[in-house]
């Protein structure tokens, strides 16, 4: 559903990006039409209407102009939501009502000399708009639709009430261009966002692991360019986690390739269902995972990738290491990858099946000129960033483990907290 509404708002947000950016070849082409409607019979209206008709389309043009250069400099700073993209579509069909109706007053015009001349260059005068308004309205049907209906229906109605042969025949040549306006906007309409959704299917296969169906590195990095951007902006943050399936090789070789890629789908499925919508998955390569996190610190995407390497374990039978690091204000990504990639190594080089963040104490450093009295057997980091040897296993309780009975126990040192205390511990042979 969510990658459904996503498609639904890449496609809304291009069509009313293309109407924009066609709005001024709309407007260009009635400022010309208008003056050539003006030339051509400059003797045959009285002026004052000439003045206020002329007065009208500027009235009604300019603030379209001042609303297509906004709509540019805020499309350009600002990813358009959905709602923004209603509220600037409802704003250009204001524009296009009104400058419809300034079009469709010409009908009601008093022309001086031969009148079926006059409504006959009228005529032609409004189906030249018209055509020109479902190309530049191709994305908006009822936009496009509604451009002709209120400027050719007025005209075909006036050669009506003239009750003449001639005048008939005039409005039939109208209605008939009105009807074949109208199936040709329906028809260019479908074709054009039928080839909005092919294009947009095309980029998003570009941009997926075809495999897993997560994205690839190619969208990874167009996302956190964007992400860098918005925190430097915003000051803001986000988290990365790296993750690697442990033994990823032995178990190609001992249950099959096969095998192997329905335990990366697998283990996909299991990355897209624990992460967030806003969260970018991607497969990274080979056995490796990268999940993007906006908006968060280092604490929630570590407790993000817990969940996710309990689900895997859980299911599949197969551990998986990680390591998380946050974002540092004009830091690379590559450098965040660098991190990650430390992280992971620790996490690999500790007994794998964990998470660690970067940054975060390592056990080995901890014991560092540390006498470590032979009864300890196991050393875990509490929650407060505490480092313990305890003599047997501790068990979760509270984390504070020396309440818990466990036998004797000994402070070790401080770090830094760890919100996933349990990946710290281990057994005596750290040194």
């Amino acid at each position: 559903m969510e990658q459904n509404h996503s498609q639904l708002e890449k496609t809304e947000r291009e069509r009313v990006r293309l109407l924009y950016s066609n709005a001024r070849f709309s407007i260009a082409g009635i400022f010309l039409g208008s003056l050539f409607f003006f030339l051509f019979f400059l003797d045959s209206v009285p002026p004052l209407i000439w003045i206020a008709w002329i007065a009208l389309i500027l009235a009604v043009n300019i603030p379209r102009l001042f609303l297509i250069k906004a709509f540019h400099k805020y499309c350009y700073q600002e990813l358009l939501s959905l709602q923004d993209i209603k509220k600037w579509e409802q704003l250009f069909f204001i524009g296009v009502i009104f400058s419809s109706l300034s079009w469709s007053v010409v009908s009601l015009f008093p022309f001086q000399g031969d009148l079926l001349l006059s409504l006959a260059f009228t005529t032609l005068t409004l189906i030249a708009m018209s055509s020109a308004s479902i190309i530049t309205l191709i994305t908006s049907l009822k936009m496009g639709l509604t451009f002709l209906t209120v400027t050719m229906l007025p005209l075909v109605a006036r050669s009506l009430l003239m009750g003449e042969f001639d005048f008939y025949v005039l409005a039939m040549v109208g209605l008939s261009y009105y009807i074949i306006f109208t199936q040709m906007a329906c028809r260019l309409h479908h074709a054009i966002m039928d080839n909005i959704h092919l294009n947009f299917e095309n980029e998003e296969l570009s941009l997926k692991d075809t495999l897993t169906g997560l994205w690839n590195r190619r969208q990874l990095y167009l996302f956190v360019e964007q992400l860098q951007s918005q925190a430097e902006r915003n000051a803001g943050t986000f988290s990365v986690i790296l993750m690697d399936l442990d033994y990823f090789k032995h178990y190609n070789d001992t249950q099959g390739h096969n095998a192997g890629d329905m335990l990366l789908v697998k283990v996909a499925g299991i990355i897209m269902h624990e992460s967030r919508d806003e969260d970018l998955a991607v497969r990274y390569g080979g056995e490796e995972f990268v999940v993007v996190l906006p908006r968060a610190g280092v604490e929630q995407a570590a407790q993000l990738a817990e969940r996710i390497r309990k689900h895997i374990e859980r299911i599949t039978g197969v551990t998986v290491s990680a390591g998380i690091v946050g974002y540092t204000l004009n830091e690379s990504f590559e450098q965040m990858m660098g991190k990650a990639d430390e992280a992971l190594y620790r996490a690999k080089s500790q007994g794998r099946n964990r998470i660690i963040l970067y940054g975060a104490a390592d056990p080995k450093s901890v014991m560092t000129g540390t006498s470590l009295p032979q009864w300890v057997e196991w050393v875990a980091q509490d929650r407060n960033g505490s480092w313990w040897g305890f003599e047997h296993e501790p068990n979760e309780g509270d984390c504070s483990w020396y309440e818990n009975e466990v036998g004797r126990y000994i402070r070790l040192s401080d770090g830094n907290p760890n919100p996933n205390w349990q990946q710290t511990l281990q057994r005596r042979p750290l040194d």
